[in-house]
């Protein structure tokens, strides 16, 4: 199991973490940026297979059909770029279709014209049918190059028709806007927030009411004490504009019994990204209308409009604290140790760290989760995450929903804003 562990580490007992899903509830229902997250969340990633919805024709009217990719290791590019804040991912692709493009240029240029893409099924043949007068080596070593680059154009072509279908829900459910204000709560902000823009995102237009309910569970979870009269106000919302407010009813019940529930704002900075929204807006329409390109300037726009900064989620921090043995008191003496080589009864902290850690979350995680215990995981650490499920925000939604005991109730249309039923 970590056989690419260094070797010194790898004579090493690793340490297993059980956690529990009542730590950082919140972040399961976050809409995040990251490439991974993003695909699971808006396109159902599921065992490393994405259905890319079909594009409908403005001129013929014909909608074409949906198309599945395959995202797993032999995918260079996800391999690289899944944990990455979907504007860097934008730019890589940009980037790997300018190196593409470059290495065409230079088989033109050695063996002659075999045209624009290493897609076409005719570039063998053209190959082939260049002049025996020729350079050999140049055909024979273009020849070669073929496979290679014949794979980047398929890799280019696969991540820029996700990209545009991430893009395009984006744009269509005004997402920018609920990453921003969740990024703001979970940041340590929600008291600051005012009660009337929370509302104004509930009642508006942005959003399907899946969106406007996970944003206001997150606001709910990381608020140190709502009113009675607000959370009535908020409810009526939420219902008015077509949400299942079961979820919110099982949450306010147990909050009040878990403290567990909410979690301290990430470590690493204030916040971890700084959005404005106004300059996000202009640019989720670019690649719909620019393809590619259109990509690129997303990138270029959102890196002079987003701060990135170093956020270890509660997950993290605890694997972190847990192996060095240093660190927060209370997450120290918050967890039992258990080790099968003494007796049952000695439950006293481990006199060593750890490079090599297993974490389980009993009751689901997720890929952002995932990507941020990996990311820490630094100094030589090896950190292997799973849970009893990868579960998408909505899915988990709609879990907690269930657990509320409520039937679930008749599809709801909503009386305000554009959003559907759940």
């Amino acid at each position: 199991m970590f056989g690419d562990a260094p070797s010194a580490a790898a004579y090493e007992r690793p340490l297993l973490v059980i956690l529990d899903r009542n730590l950082d509830l919140p972040v399961m229902l976050h809409h995040t940026w990251t490439y991974q997250a993003l695909t699971h969340d808006l396109l159902a990633l599921s065992l490393n297979r994405v259905v890319v919805p079909g594009t409908k024709d403005e001129t013929t009217g014909k909608t074409s059909a949906p198309k599945t990719y395959d995202l797993n290791h032999s995918d260079d590019f996800w391999t690289q770029n899944a944990g990455q804040p979907f504007p860097k991912v934008a730019e890589a692709v940009e980037r790997t279709l300018e190196e593409y493009q470059n290495e065409v240029a230079e088989i033109n240029k050695s063996a002659g014209s075999i045209g624009d893409l290493v897609g076409d099924a005719s570039l063998r043949e053209n190959l082939a049918e260049k002049s025996f007068g020729s350079d050999t080596e140049a055909l024979a070593k273009a020849l070669e190059k073929v496979p290679a680059l014949m794979k980047k154009k398929r890799l280019i072509d696969i991540h820029t028709n996700i990209a545009t279908a991430l893009l395009d829900q984006i744009k269509d459910r005004g997402l920018d806007g609920f990453f921003q204000l969740e990024d703001q709560v979970l940041s340590g902000a929600a008291s600051s927030i005012a009660q009337n823009a929370l509302l104004s995102m509930i009642r508006g237009n942005a959003g399907r009411p899946m969106d406007k309910l996970r944003m206001f569970l997150i606001y709910f979870l990381c608020h140190p004490e709502l009113p009675s009269s607000e959370i009535t106000e908020f409810r009526l919302a939420l219902e008015e504009s077509g949400c299942d407010i079961r979820a919110l009813d099982y949450v306010r019940g147990i909050k009040a019994l878990t403290a567990t529930l909410t979690t301290a704002p990430p470590t690493g900075g204030e916040a971890s990204s700084k959005v404005h929204a106004s300059g996000l807006e202009k640019m989720m329409s670019t690649v719909v209308e620019h393809g590619v390109k259109g990509l690129a300037q997303v990138a270029t726009n959102f890196n002079k409009l987003i701060l990135e900064e170093d956020k270890m989620l509660a997950v993290a921090r605890v694997v972190n604290t847990l192996m060095d043995q240093k660190g927060s008191s209370d997450i120290l003496e918050r967890y039992i140790y258990l080790d099968p080589r003494k007796p049952s009864s000695d439950r006293s902290r481990a006199n060593r760290t750890f490079r090599q850690a297993v974490v389980f979350m009993v009751g689901g995680g997720n890929y952002l989760e995932y990507q941020n215990v990996r990311e820490h995981a630094r100094g030589g650490k090896h950190v292997i995450y799973g849970a009893t499920d990868i579960c998408s925000a909505e899915d988990f939604a709609k879990q907690l929903a269930g657990l509320s005991g409520v039937p679930a109730p008749p599809t709801v249309t909503p009386t305000k804003g554009n959003g559907g039923a759940l």
